[in-house]
């Protein structure tokens, strides 16, 4: 659903990352309240590598919105009344089957209805045994995920960039797609065709997470930016490197900002 607070880092022997993860249990509710109302459970899954310490870092998936991933043998921590965390061990085994590919690179159109089922990515090292039924049950959430995000806002507090500095919310949600990445400078330009002005946006903390996020995200993806702090007039958006999330093209929000940038 979305990268959670302090993003990617580095712990002795591991790097690790946070994400909130949903599923159908969510269907009554709408997608705005999945991670923002406090009355509303929250699942984060921790993903790890181990073994590399810090070139294991750059290693830690960069996921979508409507990613879909199997994890096996992970310990599960709960501290009720709301939060349970999913931690990846050593021995723990994970996949993911990204959200728009739709077969398997091990598939061809010979092997009849499978070869519309997502394509999966091996995410932790080892052998990954994939049965028809965790194809399946990929392609139900997938659907499901589609058919739920396509329709709805991800978020209450989602503003454009011309109302950026409207005060509308004090620390608002932004959905925009980059136009040009400066790794080094840690910055990338940005727009959402709300106005005429294009954003730069500096996420150069965490550390960690900025080096992460910077050897990834790419010309031509769409990021949600969570909770910024509007500028003053004429200076960029300094950003936290851990509040993005990369959004499909095919969401909501984002199929909106592209009929107005289609539009200029």
């Amino acid at each position: 659903w979305e990268n959670a607070r302090l993003g990617p880092g580095t712990f002795r022997n591991r790097s690790s990352t946070n994400i909130v993860v949903v599923d159908q249990s969510y269907e009554d509710f709408a997608c705005g309240t999945w991670s923002t109302q406090k009355e509303m459970p929250q699942f984060s899954l921790q993903v790890s590598l181990f073994g590399n310490g810090g070139s294991s870092l750059h290693a830690l998936p960069f996921l979508r919105v409507g990613d879909v991933v199997r994890v096996h043998r992970a310990r599960i921590c709960a501290r009720p009344p709301r939060y349970l965390n999913i931690w990846l061990q050593e021995h723990s085994s994970m996949i993911v089957f990204p959200t728009g590919m739709a077969a398997s690179q091990n598939l061809s159109a010979s092997d009849g209805p499978l070869a519309h089922h997502p394509r999966w990515l091996p995410v932790t090292p080892g052998d990954h045994r994939v049965t028809d039924g965790d194809r399946e049950r990929a392609k139900q959430m997938q659907d499901w995920a589609r058919r739920r995000l396509g329709a709805e806002t991800i978020s209450p507090y989602l503003l454009s960039v011309a109302e950026l500095t409207s005060g509308i919310h004090s620390h608002p949600d932004l959905a925009v797609k980059v136009l040009e990445v400066f790794p080094e400078e840690r910055a990338f330009l940005a727009t959402d065709g709300s106005c005429e002005d294009v954003l730069r946006v500096e996420a150069a903390e965490p550390a960690a997470a900025a080096s992460w996020l910077f050897a990834h995200v790419k010309p031509g993806h769409w990021l949600k930016l969570r909770a910024v702090t509007p500028p003053s007039h004429g200076s960029p958006l300094v950003i936290s490197a851990a509040n993005v999330t990369e959004l499909p093209t095919w969401c909501f929000d984002v199929a909106h900002r592209r009929r107005a940038l289609d539009r200029r």
